[in-house]
C-alpha cells in the first residue's frame, strides 16, 4: 500500500494547498497520513469552544479524506 505524509501549518492549509490531490489518491486508496503544526489550546488564547470547534472540523475533514492517523 502506498502511503502519503502530509504537514500543514493549520488544518485547512492542507485542503487550500492540495485538496484535490488529496481527494485523488484517497480515491485510489492510499492510506494518507496528515501532522498538523500548530495546537489549540487555552495558553495560546484559544477558548473552549473554538478548541471543540477545530476538533470537530479536523475529524470531518480526516473523514471525508479518510485519513487513518491525524
Amino acid at each position: 500500500m502506498k502511503k502519503i505524509l502530509v504537514f500543514s501549518p493549520h488544518p485547512d492549509d492542507e485542503v487550500l494547498g492540495c485538496g484535490g490531490t488529496l481527494i485523488r489518491y484517497s480515491k485510489k486508496n492510499y492510506q494518507l497520513h496528515w501532522i498538523i503544526l500548530t495546537e489549540a489550546n487555552k495558553s495560546n488564547g484559544w477558548n473552549k469552544k473554538n478548541i471543540l470547534n477545530r476538533d470537530k472540523e479536523i475529524e470531518k475533514i480526516s473523514n471525508y479524506l479518510k485519513i487513518k492517523k491525524t
